[in-house]
């Protein structure tokens, strides 16, 4: 027979579970955005793919320090 601690002990492993579950997801779907904004090209430039989105300073600024690291 189950007693009640047995129940709420596992009631609780299955919510952390879940959480954990979700928060993976989460992480993965930042993770993916992340690299879908940035590209890397086998000469280690990279490419922003969603470059359009930002204003040409925002652009020329990132240009210039990536030019400074490669």
């Amino acid at each position: 027979m189950v007693t009640a601690n047995e129940v709420s002990v596992i009631s609780f492993i299955i919510k952390i579970s879940s959480q954990i579950k979700g928060f993976a997801s989460q992480f993965a779907n930042l993770y993916k955005s992340v690299m879908d904004f940035v590209r890397l090209d086998l000469d280690h430039k990279v490419y922003f793919s969603s470059f359009k989105k930002f204003p040409y300073s925002i652009k020329k600024a990132a240009k210039e320090t990536l030019s400074q690291l490669y």
